[in-house]
């Protein structure tokens, strides 16, 4: 008991040095850990589109991105799609995603992936990183997608898309009605100075 009374100061200060230890560790293994979301989302750009999104919203590199089955995309249209209609992705995985790393895919329509989902859509992803120690560890995860939070959700046509079909002339905006009134300016100029 002498020991412990004599050494007490020691004894706390080695304490707190062991869980000061271990809370750096932990934060430096935040610092290496990926996780991986997939998950639908309004595509900001095309109206009444959804998009299929993988993202890594950790902190670390992931390796070797493994899905259990494929990823349906291009689900259109309200009708009950046959297998053979389904496009897939990832069959084969993906080699890695860095911290904010997102690939984006084209999901479909509300009404295809809904239709497609009802059963739901469960799957497994597998993944490497590196920890702290440069040791390869593995994480599991289980997903199920799902496009019912999006059922309400108004879409909106952005303005970049916007400016993108008035310039191709795929819309009747005010660039494209200027770029006919120059046009006809244009003419009208060479119309008169042939003469």
């Amino acid at each position: 008991m002498d020991f412990l009374i004599d050494n007490s100061v020691q004894l706390a200060t080695l304490l707190v040095a062991m869980c000061a230890l271990w809370v750096t560790y932990i934060a430096i293994a935040a610092q290496h850990k990926p996780h991986i979301l997939v998950y639908y989302c309004v595509n900001p750009n095309k109206q009444m589109f959804v998009d299929l999104v993988v993202e890594n919203v950790g902190k670390g590199v992931a390796f070797d991105i493994k899905f259990s089955k494929p990823l349906p995309v291009r689900l259109y249209g309200i009708e009950k799609l046959t297998c053979k209609e389904i496009s897939t992705m990832f069959e084969d995985g993906v080699p890695y995603l860095g911290s904010a790393q997102k690939l984006v895919a084209d999901g479909g329509q509300f009404g295809g992936i809904n239709q497609y989902l009802e059963e739901g859509f469960k799957f497994t992803v597998t993944y490497k990183y590196n920890n702290p120690f440069s040791m390869a560890r593995t994480i599991k995860q289980e997903i199920e997608l799902s496009v019912s939070h999006l059922d309400k959700m108004p879409t909106r046509y952005s303005g970049d898309q916007a400016i993108v079909d008035a310039l191709k002339g795929n819309s009747g905006t005010t660039l494209h009605k200027i770029e006919e009134s120059l046009r006809s300016i244009e003419s009208s100029i060479k119309l008169h100075s042939s003469e």
